[in-house]
């Protein structure tokens, strides 16, 4: 299993689909890969917005949308 490594961010790529579903996207690869396993608590909205270099409310958005897909509860 990987390391966790909390100070490390992810880097969003600019293109044409909205902030929220990059970082969706984003958090979805790391459940994915194993950052985080099912179960696990995640990171403050504080600490996983610096992670994923967006703003909570886009934060927020994006987990709203993966917590209806069943992903995260």
């Amino acid at each position: 299993m990987p390391e966790k490594n909390a100070t490390s961010t992810f880097s969003l790529k600019p293109d044409k689909r909205p902030l929220h579903g990059q970082a969706m996207n984003a958090l979805l690869r790391l459940i994915e890969q194993g950052e985080y396993n099912p179960g696990d608590r995640l990171p403050g909205e504080i600490e996983l917005s610096k992670i994923l270099g967006v703003s909570r409310p886009t934060l927020r958005e994006a987990m709203g949308n993966l917590e209806t897909k069943g992903v995260i509860e």
